[in-house]
C-alpha cells in the first residue's frame, strides 16, 4: 500500500516508538483496550533503559502494601514529595502520578504477565514529612525467560558488571547463597544448580533465562505485548512526524531499510530513552560532560525529544539536575575499551569511605546522591578506602563478595592495594596524614556506632543499605584489617531528566502552552516529574509506567481522527 506521496504506508490506532516501561506499558495497556498497536524500537533489542536497571516501581498507596501491615493516603505521599522536590515539583504531574499510579499496578497485575511484589524499603527520605518506612515500592518477581521462546533473543541483554557476572543473572537472594557456599552444603548445592540452569540455558538460547530485576520486568512486558497482540518492529527508528491540518496524523518509520510512512488515528506516542547517548547533548546540557560516563542503551540519543521540537513542542532546558546520577568506576577491558561499572549499594556497607586528594571525606557513603555531591563541588573523582576483610565480605567495584576477581583486578591495576594505609595513600597520590586521620576518626565513630563525621548511618534509609548483623551500627565499620584496597569512582549518569512539557494526560505542550494534537510523550521523553529529584528507589519507572497506563486510556477513550491515505 502506498499514499498520496508515494510511499509505503500503514493504518494504526497508535504508534509508539520505543520500547522500556513507558512505551511497552502504553502499548500493552491500547491494546489491551481494543486499539491497534504498533510499537517501533531503534535498536536490535526490545526492552530499553528498564532492561538494565533494577526494574523496581515506586507507586505510593497501592492496594498490595496492606499484605505487608502498611498503610499510606495520597496525601502523604504529595506532603513528601512536596518536601523531597520542593517548588521544582510538577503538581499537575504529580497529582495525576499519585491519582493513577495504584490503579496502573492493579491493572498489569491483573491482566497481563507482569507480576511485582511490594518490598520493605523506605523512600530515600522517610524521616521528612510523609516519608515512608515500606510498601511503596515494588520489585519484579523472578521470569522464566523461556516463556518468550525464541522471542527472548529479542530481549535487551542485562548488563554483566550490574547484576549479571559471567552473564548469569542474579539478585540478592542468590548473593546471599554465592557469600555462604563454601560453609554451606546448601547454599553450596543452590549455586551449583543455578550454575548447571544456566549453562543449559546458553547452549539453547545463548544467554540466561532466569531474568532477575529490570531484565524480569523488561521480559515480563515483552511477553505482555505478544499476548496482547502488539506488533513489534525492532531495528525501526521514527524518522519524523506526519503532520495533518495542524495535527500529529502519523510517522515515517525506517524499517527493513526502507521509510514507511505509518498513520495513527488516535495517536503518536514518544518513549525513545531520552538522550544520555547523545554526546552533542550530553555536552550542552550536563556540566563537564568529558568527565562523566554513562549505562544508558545506544539508542538513547534524544531523537523523540527533537521531533516534537521540529513540530512545535517545548522542552525544559532546565531541572534541579538534568541528570540520574551514581558512583562508577572505569574498568579496561583487554581489547582496551572502558566499561564503566556501577556499584551503588557496597558504599552504604560498615567498612568503606569515599575521600578526595586530601584523604578527607566529602558525603555521606549511604546515601544514593554521592554523585550528586561530587559534580556540586566540583569533584571529578575519588577514592573508595576499604580493607581486605570488606572486600572478601561485599566485593568492591568490579570484584564479588568472597573476593571473586580480585587477585586479576589487582594484576591489572583496576583496584590498588597496599599492606598499610600510608603506602596506599602515597601509592595513588593523596595526603597520607590526612587519610591517617580521616581513618582514626572513622574508626573511633565505628567502635562507638555513633558520632560519624559525615552522618553516615544516621538516615533511615541509609541503614537499609547496612548489614543489620554489624554491630554497634548496620553502617559503621572500622578499617583496620591489611591488606588495604582503594578504588577510583566517578560520577556517572543512568538517565537524563529533560524533556518535554506535557500536560496531566501526556500531551506534549507546544511552546505556546497548548497542547499538540495527536502526539504524546512518557518515559525519559516526558521531563521528570520532580525535576530529576528523585524521592525513591523506582520513582522515575513508577512515573514512566503510569504515564504510559494515562496516556494508553486517553487514547482509547477518544475517538478516531480520519487520517488521509490515498492508496495508490
Amino acid at each position: 500500500m502506498k499514499d498520496g506521496h508515494g510511499m509505503k504506508a500503514k493504518l494504526v490506532d497508535v504508534i509508539v516508538a520505543g520500547s522500556g516501561s513507558a512505551g511497552m506499558t502504553t502499548a500493552v495497556v491500547a491494546a489491551k483496550l481494543g486499539l491497534d498497536v504498533l510499537l517501533v524500537e531503534k535498536t536490535r533489542y526490545f526492552g530499553g533503559t528498564t532492561a538494565l536497571s533494577g526494574g523496581g516501581a515506586w507507586i505510593p498507596n497501592n492496594h498490595q502494601m496492606d499484605s505487608m501491615g502498611a498503610s499510606d493516603t495520597a496525601d502523604a505521599a504529595m506532603l513528601y514529595l512536596e518536601a523531597v522536590v520542593g517548588n521544582w515539583l510538577r503538581q499537575d504531574l504529580a497529582q495525576a502520578f499519585l491519582a493513577q499510579g495504584p490503579e496502573m499496578m492493579d491493572f498489569m497485575l491483573a491482566n497481563t504477565a507482569v507480576q511485582m511484589i511490594v518490598r520493605h524499603g523506605p523512600d530515600y527520605f522517610p524521616d521528612r514529612p510523609g516519608g515512608s518506612q515500606g510498601g511503596r515500592a515494588f520489585t519484579p518477581v523472578l521470569f522464566d525467560g523461556r516463556e518468550l521462546g525464541s522471542d527472548l533473543s529479542r530481549l535487551r541483554p542485562p548488563l554483566e558488571q550490574f547484576n549479571s557476572p559471567w552473564g548469569m543473572m542474579i539478585n540478592m537472594a542468590d548473593i546471599q547463597h554465592a557469600m555462604a557456599a563454601k560453609r554451606s552444603p546448601k547454599s553450596a548445592w543452590y549455586m551449583a544448580k543455578l550454575f548447571a540452569q544456566y549453562g543449559v540455558e546458553r547452549m539453547r538460547y545463548g544467554r540466561g533465562a532466569r531474568l532477575t530485576m529490570g531484565n524480569a520486568l523488561a521480559g515480563r512486558l515483552l511477553k505482555s505485548a505478544l499476548d496482547a497482540g502488539v506488533e513489534l518492529w525492532s531495528e525501526s527508528p521514527i524518522v519524523d512526524l506526519v503532520k495533518e491540518g495542524g495535527r500529529v496524523a502519523g510517522a515515517v518509520i525506517e524499517h527493513d531499510g526502507v521509510n514507511l510512512r505509518v498513520l495513527a488515528r488516535r495517536g503518536v506516542v514518544l518513549a525513545t530513552g531520552g538522550f544520555s547517548a547523545s554526546e552533542e547533548m550530553r555536552r550542552k546540557y550536563y556540566a563537564s560532560a568529558e568527565r562523566t560516563m554513562t549505562l544508558v542503551p545506544p539508542g538513547n540519543t534524544g531523537d523523540g525529544i527533537a521531533l516534537a521540537q521540529r513540530a512545535g513542542a517545548a522542552m525544559v532546558e532546565r531541572n534541579a539536575d538534568n541528570g540520574v546520577w551514581i558512583m562508577m568506576s572505569r574498568y579496561t577491558k583487554p581489547d582496551g575499551s572502558v566499561m564503566p561499572i556501577p556499584r551503588i549499594l557496597n558504599f552504604g556497607r560498615p567498612g568503606v569511605i569515599l575521600v578526595d586528594r586530601n584523604g578527607q571525606r566529602f558525603a555521606n557513603e549511604a546515601t544514593l546522591f554521592v554523585a550528586q555531591k561530587m559534580r556540586e563541588i566540583g569533584l571529578p573523582s575519588g577514592w573508595a578506602i576499604c580493607d581486605h576483610r570488606f572486600v572478601r565480605k561485599w566485593g568492591l567495584g568490579n570484584i564479588l563478595p568472597t573476593g571473586i576477581r580480585l587477585r586479576r583486578m589487582v594484576r591489572q591495576g583496576y583496584v590498588q592495594r597496599a599492606p598499610t594505609l600510608e603506602m596506599l595513600a602515597r601509592q595513588i597520590g593523596i595526603d597520607p596524614a590526612g587519610l591517617g586521620a580521616t581513618i582514626a576518626a572513622t574508626n573511633a565513630a565505628a567502635r562507638e556506632g555513633r558520632g560519624d563525621q559525615m552522618g553516615k548511618g544516621e538516615g533511615g534509609f541509609d541503614r537499609y543499605l547496612g548489614d543489620p548483623a554489624n554491630k554497634p551500627h548496620p553502617n559503621l565499620g572500622a578499617i583496620e584489617s591489611g591488606p588495604f584496597y582503594a578504588l577510583e569512582v566517578f560520577p556517572g549518569d543512568i538517565t537524563s531528566t529533560l524533556g518535554l512539557q506535557v500536560s496531566a494526560s501526556g500531551r506534549v505542550l507546544a511552546v505556546t502552552g497548548v497542547p499538540i494534537d495527536g502526539l504524546f510523550a512518557c518515559g525519559l521523553d516526558m521531563n521528570s516529574i520532580w525535576s530529576g529529584l528523585a524521592p525513591a528507589n523506582g520513582a522515575n519507572n513508577g512515573a514512566n509506567m503510569t504515564f504510559g497506563y494515562i496516556i494508553a486510556r486517553t487514547l482509547a477513550e477518544e475517538a478516531p481522527r480520519p487520517v488521509g491515505m490515498a492508496v495508490a
